[in-house]
């Protein structure tokens, strides 16, 4: 898998998780300290997480970074 494809998913899994857990872009961002405009990016422009902020919300949804980047799936099985 591709670098753009993995950012590609990793936006994927966050709109899904967000609508999934009736977020905004806002309310994400207040509860897990990253920026609005850094959420935003992430799914409009298709922008790399930082490890810091990557680390963020897969604390905050209590996942995996790698389920988040498609290394793992759902169960915490290893993709590649």
């Amino acid at each position: 898998m591709t670098l753009e494809e993995r950012i590609k998913l990793f936006a994927e899994k966050i709109r899904v998780l967000m609508k999934e857990n009736g977020l905004s872009f806002t309310k994400l961002s207040n509860l897990s300290g990253v920026p609005r405009e850094t959420i935003s990016s992430w799914l409009n422009r298709g922008s790399n997480p930082n490890i810091d902020a990557l680390s963020k919300i897969a604390v905050y949804f209590q996942c995996s970074v790698d389920f988040l980047i498609g290394l793992e799936d759902e169960f915490g099985g290893k993709l590649y």
